[in-house]
């Protein structure tokens, strides 16, 4: 995608079983389904400062449960343009869900050069793939990708 956009909110889903807390199980297939979606789209998730869980309940008799599921994500041309971009998660007050706050920073850059790379690309199963396939075969990196590819 080459618009700028960011997302804020509840996605409602987890990226990783380090996500969550106080859960006898983990939805394995869901975290999955969520990556393929952010890998898909090829939307930046912009990582936060603040308490790691933006959900939380106790019901009384299993503890207490909590969860990040608010987050923000964004293209890589609104993250260039707003290289300085954070968001923060401040604890919540009155409702079971977090505060989710984006904060600009400095002025955006007309044209940023920026890149983060992100670790749930790692995780994707076409992520060598897509290296392979978009990468210049020439350059060093190259071939220190191919040393931790394991085919």
């Amino acid at each position: 995608m080459d618009e700028e956009w960011v997302v804020l909110g509840d996605f409602n889903a987890v990226v990783s079983i380090e996500e969550q807390y106080g859960y006898r199980t983990y939805n394995a297939s869901g975290s999955r389904e969520f990556q393929d979606w952010l890998f898909d789209t090829t939307l930046v998730d912009m990582g936060y400062e603040g308490v790691p869980f933006t959900w939380s309940r106790s019901d009384g008799r299993d503890g207490i449960k909590m969860v990040k599921l608010d987050r923000g994500v964004c293209t890589t041309a609104w993250r260039w343009r707003f290289a300085e971009a954070r968001i923060v998660h401040p604890p919540k007050f009155h409702s079971d869900h977090c505060p989710i706050i984006l904060s600009l920073g400095e002025q955006p850059l007309p044209n940023g050069n920026f890149f983060r790379c992100q670790a749930a690309w790692f995780a994707h199963p076409d992520f060598v793939d897509s290296v392979r396939t978009i990468w210049n075969h020439s350059n060093e990196l190259w071939t220190i990708l191919r040393v931790y590819n394991k085919d």
